[in-house]
């Protein structure tokens, strides 16, 4: 008697520490696998941004004391002060756009509620359902054209228009346009306009970057070292036995960083800016060939405007978010439809 107590006693305990042992393996593993997908989500961000700030560190480091005193240093030492500086205005726009983007919140509220504004009946409806999982909350009898609030069931909360739910995040963002896995975090609504400042600042710093390394490295590695030697492991391995300096080791890590940053974070601004001009999502415009797609009759300056607020090419000189507010709260769409093809 005592000892089924006991059994029963220790079962109930390891419930409450997280452990069944009706459980079955399977799902024990799938808990294990989600609990690590959580954890190794949260952890990423501060390791790309570790990475990004020690290449943007080593580059202007690199900039301050080999390249710009290399190649401008024959104009006098006003424009080398004069270079400098702008090394240091993109070096911090760069690091301030970053950290802006990862910090600003734009998910959905866990206590959002539905607009006032609409003195309408709610209803779910149970076989109504979007590619996310998301229940149509019908506003009555509205035009059909207009953007409709969605129920997510996972956050368990309403969802405004444009807004989805990132499986990663684990959060409904508002206007989410993609998970950027470089950054670590959804861009949305209220940190598109400092993403897309930093793929331009980005861009900048690997294209000019890799022109300078490339011919500085010509002229000062090439000609002491062969060609495996450009193979970085090597590089390295020759570094640690002090055959290569740190500026070369530095450099060269910046060449096999920049071949593919400059790339991408320019086709990432050119496509963010005809998403804007468009006045939609990358998930949106990409979405172009559906029959319901969305179409925004707003003007171009509007659609600028709902991303970067008034006076929007201030952005590009320095982040003006406390000044320049956006329009729009990510919420209500004026001028936004879903346009259907019969």
């Amino acid at each position: 008697m005592s000892s089924n107590s006991t059994v029963i006693r220790l079962h109930a305990e390891e419930k409450n520490v997280g452990f069944d042992p009706n459980e079955s393996l399977m799902s024990k593993w799938r808990k294990s696998y989600e609990s690590n997908r959580r954890r190794s989500v949260a952890v990423s961000k501060y390791y790309s941004f570790g990475y990004f700030f020690c290449i943007c560190s080593a580059e202007l480091y690199c900039a301050f004391t080999e390249i710009i005193p290399y190649f401008y240093s024959q104009f006098g030492w006003e424009y080398v002060y004069f270079m400098k500086v702008i090394a240091m205005f993109v070096f911090i726009n760069t690091i301030a756009n970053w950290m802006l983007t990862v910090l600003t919140k734009t998910h959905v509220p866990q206590d959002n509620d539905r607009p006032d504004s609409v003195n309408l009946a709610w209803k779910k409806y149970e076989n109504s359902t979007d590619h996310s999982g998301e229940q149509i909350i019908n506003l009555g009898s509205v035009d059909r054209s207009d953007l409709h609030w969605t129920f997510c069931k996972t956050c368990e909360v309403p969802a405004p228009p444009r807004s989805h739910h990132c499986p990663i995040c684990e959060r409904c963002i508002l206007k989410r346009d993609h998970h950027c896995f470089l950054v670590g975090t959804c861009i949305g609504f209220y940190n598109q306009r400092f993403f897309v400042i930093l793929t331009f600042y980005v861009a900048i710093a690997s294209f000019v970057g890799l022109a300078h390394i490339a011919v500085y490295m010509k002229d000062t590695y090439y000609p002491f070292h062969s060609i495996i030697d450009w193979f970085f492991p090597v590089t390295l391995t020759r570094f640690v036995m002090g055959d290569v300096s740190l500026i070369h080791t530095l450099l060269m890590i910046q060449i096999y960083t920049f071949w593919w940053s400059g790339p991408v974070c320019l086709g990432f601004f050119l496509y963010q800016l005809i998403a804007i001009y468009y006045g939609k999502t990358a998930y949106e415009l990409a979405k172009t060939r559906r029959p319901n797609r969305i179409r925004s009759l707003n003007p171009i300056s509007y659609n600028f405007q709902s991303v970067f607020g008034s006076f929007w090419p201030i952005n590009f000189i320095f982040p003006a978010h406390p000044i320049l507010k956006q329009l729009g709260d990510g919420r209500n769409w004026p001028g936004v439809k879903i346009k259907y093809d019969v």
